[in-house]
């Protein structure tokens, strides 16, 4: 299996960021990190559930300063 990619961005805070797109449909996916450096290794897993977009009441989709 051909893995992609992986592009990793610095934070002005330290640290690295990445960001990903969920699927389409409700899914359970493991996302997991393996940081290496000088001091040791980290290792870190965790489960990301996608869950259906629900919709939101009509009150919070209208504007009411629009005239």
């Amino acid at each position: 299996m051909k893995q992609p990619p992986l592009k990793l961005e610095l934070l002005p805070a330290g640290g690295l960021f990445k960001v990903g797109t969920a699927a389409d449909k409700p899914t359970s996916e493991w996302i997991s990190a393996i940081l290496v450096q000088d001091g040791g290794m980290t290792i870190i897993s965790h489960r990301l559930n996608v869950v259906p977009k629900k919709a939101q009441p009509s009150s919070l989709n209208s504007n009411p300063y629009k005239d």
